[in-house]
């Protein structure tokens, strides 16, 4: 994967998502054009993982860095 990139070249992004406590779930993911997405299937009070990538035209790959966050109570 490429560091980083413009994002006017990112054509298609894949959120990667997962709750953080569970090492050997594997990674959901939802694709997108957008830069903005809701992931609707979060349980509530759950801390999360979560990573992006980014595709271009030109096949090329950006990742994000892994965050972990935490969903509010009664997602």
């Amino acid at each position: 994967m490429l560091p980083f990139a413009d994002a006017n070249q990112i054509e298609n992004y894949i959120v990667l998502y997962k709750p953080a406590l569970n090492e050997k779930r594997e990674w959901k993911f939802k694709r997108t054009e957008n830069t903005q997405i809701t992931l609707r299937s979060l349980k509530g009070l759950t801390k999360y993982k979560v990573m992006v990538l980014g595709y271009t035209s030109n096949k090329d790959t950006y990742g994000s860095q892994e965050i972990t966050f935490e969903t509010l109570e009664g997602m």
